[in-house]
C-alpha cells in the first residue's frame, strides 16, 4: 500500500463492517498516511466532492460502490476491500496481503478524519486522531464508566464509519475483545450472533435496540451483560 502513495496522500475508506474495513484503517495507521471515513450512503456527486476535497489519492471499496465510484468521477487508485465475485478491476486487500512483509511503521501520526452528517450541504471532516497513544485514554474511560468486559466478543451493528461504532472499535482492540461485525444491519441476524458468540456487549443506536427487541420469538441471549 506505501508503494502507492505519496507522503501526503489520504487513504478514503468506503466500506460496509467486515474485517477489510479494520484492515484499511490499521494500515493507514501503520504506513501514516491520513484516513477519510465515507458514508456508504453517498451518491456518486456527493464522494466526488468530499474525495477531491480532502485530498483523497487512493479509495479502498467494497465492489458493490463500484457505480457511486464510477460516478463520483474518482481520478486516484482503486481497491477492493470486499469483492462478491471471484475477478474485478482492481487489485483487492487480501491482494496486498499475500505480498513479501517490509518494515511499515512510520515516524508520522496517521489522522482519522470523519464526516459530519451534511445535512446542511456536502459532509465536512472531523479530524481524530488515531495511534496507539490516543487509544489509550478512550480505552480506560470505557472501563472506569462502561463494565465491557476484557476478552469478551463485543457486538457492534453501526456502521463503523460513524463516531460511535468507531469510537467503540478502538477500545475494543485495546481490551483484546472480539469484534463481530455485520454488513447489513439485521435484527435476527444480531441477536442470533450474541447468542452464538456468547457476546458480553452490543452497541447500537436506539432505533437499531427497539428493531432488536421487536423480533418475534426471538432468542434472548444470557451472556449480554453492557448494552
Amino acid at each position: 500500500m506505501r508503494e502507492r502513495l505519496d507522503g501526503d496522500d489520504r487513504i478514503g475508506v468506503l466500506c460496509r463492517n467486515h474485517r477489510g474495513f479494520v484492515e484499511a484503517v490499521l494500515a493507514a495507521s501503520r504506513t501514516g498516511h491520513d484516513v477519510v471515513l465515507l458514508n456508504t450512503d453517498f451518491s456518486g456527486p456527493q464522494l466526488g466532492q468530499v474525495a477531491e476535497r480532502e485530498g483523497v489519492a487512493l479509495l479502498i471499496h467494497d465492489e458493490e460502490f463500484d457505480e457511486a465510484v464510477d460516478g463520483a468521477s474518482f481520478g486516484g487508485r482503486r481497491v477492493h476491500a470486499w469483492r462478491d465475485r471471484e475477478d474485478g478491476s482492481f487489485e483487492t486487500l487480501d491482494g496486498f496481503a499475500e505480498t513479501s512483509p517490509s518494515a511499515l511503521r512510520s515516524k508520522r501520526h496517521s489522522k482519522v478524519i470523519l464526516m459530519t452528517s451534511g445535512t446542511t450541504g456536502t459532509p465536512k471532516g472531523a479530524r481524530h486522531d488515531l495511534p496507539v497513544s490516543a487509544m489509550l485514554p478512550v480505552a480506560l474511560t470505557h472501563m472506569f464508566r462502561i463494565p465491557v468486559r476484557s476478552g469478551k466478543p463485543m457486538v457492534v451493528a453501526p456502521p463503523l464509519f460513524h463516531v460511535l461504532g468507531f469510537a467503540y472499535m478502538q477500545p475494543g482492540f485495546m481490551l483484546g475483545t472480539p469484534l463481530v461485525l455485520f454488513r447489513r444491519f439485521e435484527p435476527k441476524e444480531i441477536l442470533d450472533a450474541i447468542e452464538q458468540h456468547q457476546a458480553a456487549t452490543l452497541v447500537a443506536v436506539p432505533v437499531m435496540l427497539q428493531r432488536i427487541l421487536a423480533v418475534p420469538d426471538g432468542p434472548r441471549p444470557a451472556s449480554l451483560h453492557v448494552v
